[in-house]
């Protein structure tokens, strides 16, 4: 499914893989972990493939990159919404969703600096199914959210981040409709 998603901003975009099995040089192929590929445009407006990134926690069936992949000048954020891990790859929830973000250094690497999840994080709630990303605002959708552990009532929630003085993404707001309907 390469080419499901695609993201792009100046000279860079970002193109998930989101059923890609293998990993990068070395590491085992887990099935649907997924990956994503950046391209450059270069001098000459030809796209060349400079980079392929992962996950630091990778693991099977986590779709890195399927629905949700957004790049903003020297940062792309990759939703992987079937993920089961906190930010600290501690405390397994079947499902709760994760958003990854990497950054471009001075020799023009992409390297992960942060692992995102809900403060609220719960079982089935698909945190990373998509994601917005404009300067130090990252918008996350959790379209399976659901409310006071009723995971029959799902509503669906956007949560908001900010980037801080320290270049780390902080939550600040949760987002719901006033009127919500179970799905």
């Amino acid at each position: 499914l390469f080419g499901e998603t695609v993201a792009i901003n100046g000279n860079y975009a970002v193109v998930n893989a989101p059923h890609e099995d293998t990993g990068l040089s070395g590491q085992t192929a887990l099935d649907t972990a997924g990956a994503c590929y950046i391209f450059e445009n270069d001098t000459n407006g030809v796209w060349n493939e400079v980079q392929k990134i992962v996950p630091s926690d990778r693991r099977s069936f986590d779709y890195f990159g399927l629905f949700a992949l957004a790049i903003s000048g020297n940062t792309i954020a990759v939703g992987a919404f079937r993920q089961d891990y906190d930010e600290f790859g501690n405390n397994p929830i079947s499902s709760g969703g994760g958003v990854y973000i990497f950054e471009r250094d001075t020799s023009g690497d992409w390297n992960q600096v942060q692992k995102i999840v809900a403060s609220d994080r719960e079982q089935g709630e698909w945190f990373g199914k998509s994601v917005v990303l404009e300067g130090n605002t990252l918008i996350v959708g959790a379209s399976q959210e659901y409310s006071s552990g009723n995971i029959n009532a799902q509503y669906g929630a956007v949560y908001v981040f900010e980037r801080d003085g320290n270049g780390v993404f902080i939550e600040i707001q949760k987002i719901r409709p006033d009127n919500l309907e179970n799905s």
